[in-house]
């Protein structure tokens, strides 16, 4: 399990640049391969010690606690974020909007439900009664 780091380090060092750490002599108790499975059946990361002086921690960030990616983590926390920042824009600008609906003689209903929608790389909150688009 370990191999492939090490044969990564030896022919691609640049491919895993970003987890070697910086300023580590060593582990304190290095972990055989069989260590490894044990761990991950059990979602616990661990560091590989290719050498003295050369540590990588989990290559693509490992696992958090759940078993999950932690880059799959950290890409729905962003979606998250994104999407909450979205929901926001929308409700601190609602009189504007309401007010552009207007101007094209569509009035919004009292409670007006937006979704999102994707086109051409553009976001827009589209109200779902008139179907009136409002770019984000």
């Amino acid at each position: 399990m370990q191999d492939m780091v090490r044969i990564l380090h030896d022919n691609w060092p640049e491919s895993i640049e970003a987890y070697r750490l910086n300023n580590v002599i060593g582990l304190a108790n290095p972990v055989s391969d069989q260590d490894v499975k044990v761990l991950r059946k059990k979602n616990v990361n661990t560091f590989v010690e290719i050498a003295p002086n050369i540590v990588y921690a989990p290559i693509g960030g490992g696992a958090a606690s759940s078993g999950i990616s932690i880059d799959v983590v950290r890409q729905a926390d962003f979606i998250k974020k994104r999407l909450e920042e979205l929901e926001c824009a929308v409700l601190e600008n609602i009189e504007e909007i309401a007010e552009k609906a207007r101007e094209k003689g569509i009035s919004l209903p009292k409670k007006p439900r937006f979704e999102l929608k994707e086109q051409e790389g553009k976001s827009y909150a589209v109200e779902v009664n008139t179907r009136i688009g409002v770019p984000l």
